[in-house]
């Protein structure tokens, strides 16, 4: 079984026109010799780098989670190049829960240090978003993935949640 959420592009469209108007603004202002030239260089550089970033993630790449016999799956495909390529691929046995989004103060009460969490959501601002938790090599990690119900609860009947 495979989902893939539907995409909002409205919020990371905003976001890097913003910080594109913000770098060709220093840019302008660095132009007309108005402030520090090297505060408004570095200002120019971080926000470009910034806006091609939160374009490139949010507004390029989509993300499918699979699950089948092997596991779930997460696979990431480019828009524009069509590519896809399988970024997470972790078995059943390795899951221990499957939790709605929670402050992550609550969820080192309840599971532990969790070591590093993975970002394989599809919108900037998801509806519902879900945490599948993992033991790797004896510590815990954290996939955030986006689901409906009937992907959600395939989920919990496979990972026994």
């Amino acid at each position: 079984m495979s989902y893939t959420p539907l995409k909002n592009n409205k919020p990371p469209i905003v976001i890097s026109l913003l910080l594109f108007l913000c770098a060709a603004a220093a840019i302008i202002f660095y132009a007309l010799r108005i402030g520090h030239d090297f505060i408004l260089q570095i200002i120019a550089v971080i926000t470009s780098a910034a806006a091609i970033s939160v374009t490139a993630r949010y507004g390029l790449t989509t993300f499918t989670y699979t699950l089948d016999k092997d596991g779930f799956r997460v696979i990431r495909t480019h828009m524009i190049t069509g590519n896809s390529k399988t970024v997470c691929s972790i078995s059943f046995e390795a899951a221990v829960s499957v939790i709605p989004k929670a402050p992550m103060k609550e969820i080192r009460n309840k599971y532990g240090k969790i070591m590093k969490r993975y970002n394989y959501r599809v919108n900037m601002f998801p509806e519902t978003q879900y945490y599948y938790i993992f033991d790797f090599g004896g510590s815990l990690h954290i996939i955030e993935f986006e689901a409906n119900s009937a992907f959600l609860d395939m989920v919990k009947l496979f990972t026994n949640n």
